[in-house]
């Protein structure tokens, strides 16, 4: 594509024009088992922690000026998250330094699989809630590999350390719950 032309790219691109690769969930959860068993459990989690987090904060860049409430800025994720295949994110709370988050059908969970199986996942929250302060603390509290129906992360925030992008003036918003897509509804 020549500079400065109107032509859009052969490649998929998200909404600020940045270059966008998709693979398949099952690929990443095949790397997730062959890292595994090279650098060992804690060594590959912490890894795919990092990853998304590093993920989640780039994200958090990009869209940070686009969310003017806090409000806003959970319709934002929820969309951007549901849109890019990650899972459905059903419930959400913030309130004081503890937030929460409710994914159904995470893209990463397989049952049977030793142990929780979102890190990426809880490293990309970590990454978009930093927008509130330093998260010191993401769990992954209940996972769908481990039999359960949803994926639950749990996040401790030390609102009071800014980022270079600085916080949001935002009031606390009351938890919002989003209703599953239809096709995912139990009649």
């Amino acid at each position: 594509m020549a500079s400065g032309s109107s032509e859009k790219p052969w490649f998929l691109t998200d909404e600020t024009g940045a270059r966008s690769v998709v693979f398949r969930a099952i690929i990443f959860r095949e790397y997730h088992k062959d890292i595994t068993n090279i650098l060992g459990e804690r060594a590959a989690d912490e890894i795919l922690y990092r990853l998304g987090l590093k993920l989640g904060k780039t994200a958090r860049r990009l869209y940070f000026n686009l969310n003017r409430t806090e409000t806003e800025f959970w319709t934002d994720l929820t969309a951007k998250f549901q849109a890019r295949g990650w899972g459905n994110v059903v419930s959400h709370t913030h309130v004081g330094n503890v937030a929460e988050i409710v994914v159904e059908d995470s893209a990463l969970a397989e049952e049977g699989v030793a142990g929780n199986a979102c890190h990426l996942l809880r490293g990309l929250f970590a990454g978009w809630l930093s927008v509130f302060g330093k998260v010191t603390e993401a769990k992954e509290l209940q996972c769908k590999s481990q039999g359960y129906r949803l994926c639950r992360f749990q996040f401790t925030i030390n609102n009071a350390e800014k980022h270079d992008y600085g916080l949001m003036p935002w009031t606390q918003s009351p938890t919002i719950t989003y209703l599953p897509p239809l096709s995912l509804r139990s009649e």
